[in-house]
């Protein structure tokens, strides 16, 4: 992906995977602290990030809408795109 040039990068500046769980604790089935990896995006990486306190799931797939290009006023459950992903 890193090979194929596109406009303003290549395939891999331009795309994202996410991988999660809808579950912080499998044992106990509660969605609390889900661990979510976004990569690629040509996002600034390398980073952990905990929140401080419970945010909808659907704020990060909002953030991911606005950072394609979809201008969306919300996502779900969403009430503000979180500002996490840095270029």
């Amino acid at each position: 992906m890193d090979q194929i040039k596109e406009e303003g990068g290549t395939l891999l500046d331009h795309t994202t995977v996410m991988m999660g769980s809808n579950f912080g604790d499998s044992s106990n089935h509660t969605c609390n602290n889900l661990p979510m990896i976004v990569a690629g995006g040509g996002y600034r990486h390398q980073t952990h990030t905990v929140l401080e306190k419970q945010t909808p799931l659907c704020n990060l797939y909002l953030e991911l809408l606005h950072k394609h290009d979809v201008d969306a006023a919300s996502f779900g459950s969403s009430v503000a795109d979180m500002g996490l992903l840095k270029g």
